[in-house]
């Protein structure tokens, strides 16, 4: 009850103006995996504390990108992340190689702060509908199917690991849009394949080739595609598949609707594509290349 307190008045005294650990990484990670708010994200600025791993630290999380004590209401990150007390964009924490495991765990660890001092404060709708899914519902589920682990914990796990996999997702999908649409962005380069011939065939337009396209002939809901499989609870893993399906795919959708309230994702190849259109770092290199491809081919038509 006083941490709730605590968490509360430093909620309600927090100035606008502040600028917190985590606004950089927010800032730059809404590019990358194109969701469109970062309100919820921000608000840890003023619940959680955010610091280096220290010597003591490191022994007990040797290999950790970060971790959060949820006593302290504390995130601890891997000293090179951090610059002066921020955390580092997510492009320079990706790397060269755009490495998204170190992010999906840095995202991973504000899951377990957001749960510990917003959702089970209830400070939003979306955080009531959680908390009251939990209380009335997925607790017992939890009891019942997974009896030797506390259902709090597996909780906090479980929500933790879906936005893990979410992120993972997301990269995945961005990465899988770029190389159908002939670009590199690991040597910042164009190739021609043969999805692109195939609409130089059928006529595009350059203004339409210029553009990402969507070469998928389904577009299925992501909502339906995030469903971490496992989680690692106190040393040891839980296989959500041993739990009945229905109820694992239902605590899904409310952990991808809070998602949806607090971040907005895309949600689906489609909205992706659209996305990255509108915000596309690679937009110049691939117009030129683009012009240069839908040129070459007109002209051998002569």
């Amino acid at each position: 009850m006083l941490k709730k307190l605590i968490t509360l008045v430093t909620l309600a005294t927090a100035t606008t103006a502040f600028a917190g650990p985590f606004d950089l990484f927010l800032t730059t990670l809404k590019k990358d995996f194109y969701f469109t708010k970062s309100e919820k994200g921000t608000e840890l600025n003023h619940t959680v504390y955010v610091t280096a791993f220290g010597p003591i630290g490191r022994i007990f999380n040797k290999d950790a990108a970060a971790t959060y004590n949820d006593k302290l209401n504390m995130i601890s990150i891997e000293p090179s992340y951090l610059d002066g007390g921020m955390i580092k964009s997510a492009r320079e924490i990706m790397g060269p190689n755009f490495d998204s495991s170190k992010i999906a765990t840095i995202f991973h660890e504000m899951g377990h702060a957001e749960l510990d001092t917003l959702i089970e404060n209830e400070r939003d709708l979306e955080d009531v509908m959680l908390s009251t899914f939990y209380k009335t519902s997925l607790k017992a589920f939890y009891k019942t199917h997974f009896p030797n682990f506390n259902p709090h914990m597996v909780f906090h796990e479980h929500f933790g690991y879906y936005r893990s996999d979410l992120i993972d997702f997301i990269s995945g999908e961005v990465n899988e849009v770029l190389t159908q649409n002939g670009f590199n962005r690991f040597q910042n380069r164009c190739f021609f394949g043969q999805n692109l011939k195939k609409k130089l065939a059928e006529g595009i337009s350059l203004e339409e080739y210029q553009k990402l396209l969507n070469f998928k002939s389904t577009d299925e809901f992501y909502r339906l595609k995030v469903n971490p499989q496992y989680i690692f609870v106190r040393g040891k893993d839980i296989d959500l598949n041993t739990a009945p399906k229905a109820m694992i795919a239902q605590t899904h959708l409310m952990f991808w609707s809070y998602h949806q309230a607090g971040y907005n994702f895309p949600i689906s190849r489609s909205d992706l594509v659209k996305r990255m259109n509108k915000s596309n770092p690679y937009a110049r290199v691939l117009k030129e290349c683009r012009t240069k491809q839908w040129q070459d081919f007109h002209q051998k038509q002569y």
